[in-house]
């Protein structure tokens, strides 16, 4: 660098970080690329340190021919790397307390965290001392990765769970007391005892409740229950439910039907029996016309109970058991965590608040001095890969430099020797082609 350009960088220190900035991103890292030395040009130099009859090589490995030939350059290109980056460093300085502060406080958030991590971690190794929670969280890990497993399966999707609410056991209740309303007249009117039609009116308001749930649950999961898939023993386990259902909704009509005919008959028998009024206030009977209105009411009754049972199932029955196992193996887990939760939320929220503190501390710093670690941080790469690239070249070209001097120690065997020079004996061609070459520290990444 001139005397003016120093006299100017120093009047503009932004200036001078810019230029030592565009300098260092100027340095291309192909150069360290066209340091690679040919095996010719490598069986030439070997030749020619063999000339002397002997190779003389050090502990590390290295010849007199190595460190002229393939050495010299690369501390060249070396020495002007460093002189680049040295400027750089220079002209960063004045920002350096900031970036440290930066830097620092970074660590800092870091090192907080790795407290927290770990303060957490006695926590759980305490709670896990109880062979009572250990079996608890054992079995809300495997419902949990059944669970998952079944999620993945259907895209996230969340199984329908309403039938396992009481809200829909609440809504089937309200079909089994409609059904009761619709029946009771008709079975009252047969049985004559208003305690045994109530208890008729109940039962069979039960049976046509479970016989639409039924229903609902199996037509929802249908394809799963009844495909060819399914486990032979389990299909006809289902299709007995299916039938078990049909039968109780057949019970229910055929009685029902029966009890209106049979209270529609007895009233027209009624009616028959003369009266001084004649035929005034007499209500026209149609016993077929009863018992079908009555028939479409226990049909519509049924219906609304089979809509809201195949609204609140989920198409596979698996999915929703492995959620139900889950939620419950989940609420159990909760409730043996319960007396640490508070434990770890106040370590959590300790450490958080530490964390945000020092967070926005470095963010605060950070506005003054972004570019410059920008800056910082792209150069620093840039020296990486010089540096990386620099020791490939230089292990490959040592390496090929060491076979060439093999080759000419083994083509004149007797005429030319390796010696080492740590220990001044014979080293042979095959002991040195074995041997661990060290390339000098300050060739090294980093090195001074």
């Amino acid at each position: 660098m001139s005397i003016p350009q120093k006299a100017d960088h120093a009047a503009d220190p932004a200036k001078a970080l810019q230029d030592a900035y565009q300098e260092a991103l100027g340095f291309p890292v192909s150069r360290a690329s066209k340091l690679a030395v040919t095996p010719a040009k490598a069986s030439e130099c070997a030749e020619q340190e063999a000339s002397f009859h002997t190779i003389a090589i050090d502990a590390n490995g290295m010849s007199g021919g190595m460190r002229l030939n393939l050495l010299q350059s690369v501390h060249d290109l070396a020495s002007e790397w460093r002189a680049l980056w040295n400027d750089f460093e220079v002209a960063i300085q004045p920002k350096m307390t900031d970036i440290n502060a930066v830097e620092k406080l970074h660590a800092e958030v870091a090192e907080e965290e790795r407290k927290r991590d770990e303060a957490l971690e006695a926590v759980e190794r305490e709670l896990r001392q109880n062979p009572k929670y250990e079996q608890i969280d054992d079995h809300h890990s495997r419902s949990k990765d059944s669970f998952d497993a079944f999620r993945d399966k259907y895209g996230n999707r969340s199984a329908t769970m309403f039938a396992s609410t009481l809200s829909y056991w609440l809504l089937l209740s309200l079909v089994l007391i409609t059904e009761c309303f619709i029946n009771y007249h008709a079975f009252n009117a047969f049985w004559g005892v208003p305690a045994v039609a109530f208890g008729t009116t109940l039962v069979l308001g039960v049976l046509l409740a479970l016989s639409s749930h039924g229903h609902g649950e199996l037509l929802k999961q249908w394809s799963f229950r009844f495909g060819p898939e399914r486990d032979p023993a389990k299909r006809w386990t289902d299709w007995r439910m299916f039938g078990m259902s049909t039968t109780a909704l057949v019970i229910v009509l055929a009685f029902t039907g029966w009890a209106r005919w049979a209270a529609a008959i007895d009233m027209l028998g009624n009616q028959s029996q003369a009266s001084a009024l004649g035929n005034i206030g007499v209500v026209q009977i149609n016993p077929l016309r009863d018992v079908l209105v009555s028939l479409i009411a226990n049909l519509g009754a049924w219906m609304l109970g089979v809509f809201i049972s195949y609204l609140g199932h989920d198409p596979d029955p698996d999915y929703m058991s492995a959620t139900k196992q889950f939620l419950k193996a989940r609420r159990a887990w909760n409730q043996a965590r319960e007396a640490h939760s508070v434990r770890l939320q106040h370590l959590i929220a300790k450490a958080a608040k530490t964390i945000e503190e020092k967070t926005k501390a470095a963010e605060t710093r950070k506005k003054a001095v972004t570019r410059e670690m920008d800056m910082l941080k792209q150069v620093a790469s840039r020296g990486d890969a010089v540096w990386h690239e620099l020791e490939q070249v230089t292990k490959r070209n040592v390496e090929i430099y060491r076979d060439a001097l093999v080759r000419v120690a083994l083509a004149h065997s007797g005429q030319v020797q390796i010696v080492r020079t740590d220990t001044n004996t014979p080293f042979s061609p095959f002991d040195y082609k074995a041997m661990q070459i060290a390339l000098p520290q300050h060739l090294m990444r980093g090195g001074a």
